[in-house]
């Protein structure tokens, strides 16, 4: 029996979100340092960041949506442009 068949055996309805309550945001692999134990091989040969586009994308999500954290992730997401951006942006949703 498939996922799919299974959850249909014990609700006949689609599994749908009831609400986004934690945003989760990498902003990329890039960081000043090298460590064994970083999750994401992050690190300074690393170049993948989260492009402006990607960044509007969020940005929108977060003004259409009732988001109470946005959780800011990556290498280290400092590192990229749009950082700061990002977290004033995410305040104004805040709730305050």
């Amino acid at each position: 029996m498939t996922y799919e068949e299974r959850v249909r055996s014990v609700r006949p309805e689609p599994l749908s979100a009831v609400g986004v309550e934690i945003l989760q945001v990498s902003l990329g692999y890039r960081c000043n340092m090298t460590c064994k134990h970083c999750h994401v091989g992050g690190g300074p040969v690393r170049s993948e960041m989260m492009d402006p586009d990607t960044l509007e994308t969020v940005l929108a999500a977060l003004s259409e949506q009732e988001i109470g954290t946005v959780d800011i992730t990556g290498g280290a997401p400092e590192l990229n442009p749009n950082f700061r951006r990002l977290v004033i942006e995410s305040r104004k949703w805040d709730g305050e």
